[in-house]
């Protein structure tokens, strides 16, 4: 990068390194692959239904989920249960071949230093599953480097275990029934406000449809612009007030729904 476009370079070192450095993404998930590359691949398994109408969508939606959590759990079912997925083993394999690349020297039992043909040399604790280079950190795999040292199936994080991925898929993806038997929805019990409150004003409840609303009592606290405020309700008319007594400000918009089936109000 450097000799393509040194003024890219310049400008991209004065970003923080945890923004575009994949070595210096968080390690929590334990994954190495915390990049765009996630929304990518949504987007393409959703590439054939991204077109439908809203409803078609949830159900083919529901219905890949359903099939991919199925799968995955009948094919763990197969697995060593006690070891790690397929994946990984394929990975420590894969480093397996690269052993002669290194040596190593111990501070001790656990701290070791890996040397690489070139000379550069990186710190490993195996206790904490940490080098230097960051892999480990990163992806809970066990990087070139610990290879070298160690065999590593102890070395990986839980999240690479047979029995984590189980635990990932062992819930279920209950089916939607199709929006043929959904039924109708009643307006009966829908309502909704919207409009400016002045000072000492009492708002009538007021609907566009002319929609019958059923008697709201009792006052409600809701949080409503970032403040408390008390809805005192009574039959059709109600009036807000906030936490400190005074009633809502003139001109401050107010939008507010009659939950269906119930007497309660929402923002």
């Amino acid at each position: 990068m450097q000799e393509d476009d040194p003024a890219f370079k310049a400008w991209l070192d004065m970003k923080p390194y945890e923004t575009w450095y994949r070595s210096h993404f968080d390690f929590t998930s334990k994954c190495k692959h915390i990049t765009n590359i996630f929304s990518e691949s949504f987007n393409w398994w959703i590439m054939k239904i991204r077109d439908k109408q809203f409803d078609k969508a949830i159900e083919r939606l529901n219905l890949m989920l359903m099939k991919l959590y199925n799968e995955r759990r009948i094919k763990a079912r197969a697995w060593d249960q006690r070891g790690l997925v397929p994946r990984v083993l394929m990975h420590i394999e894969k480093l397996k071949t690269h052993y002669g690349e290194y040596d190593f020297e111990g501070e001790d039992d656990d701290v070791f230093v890996s040397i690489g043909t070139n000379g550069g040399r990186l710190k490993l604790n195996l206790p904490t599953h940490t080098c230097e280079c960051n892999e480990w950190q990163l992806s809970g795999l066990p990087c070139i480097h610990a290879v070298s040292i160690i065999i590593p199936m102890s070395l990986c994080s839980k999240y690479h275990y047979v029995s984590s991925y189980v635990v990932t898929y062992s819930g279920v993806v209950h089916v939607v029934t199709d929006s043929s038997n959904w039924g109708k929805l009643s307006r009966s019990t829908y309502g909704y406000v919207k409009k400016k409150l002045e000072a000492e004003e009492v708002t009538e409840w007021e609907d566009e449809s002319s929609v019958l609303f059923p008697s709201v009592e009792g006052n409600v606290v809701r949080q409503f612009g970032g403040e408390r405020v008390t809805i005192c309700a009574d039959d059709k008319y109600l009036k807000l007030r906030w936490a400190s007594g005074d009633l809502a400000e003139p001109g401050r918009l107010l939008a507010i729904f009659l939950l269906p089936s119930s007497g309660e109000l929402a923002f």
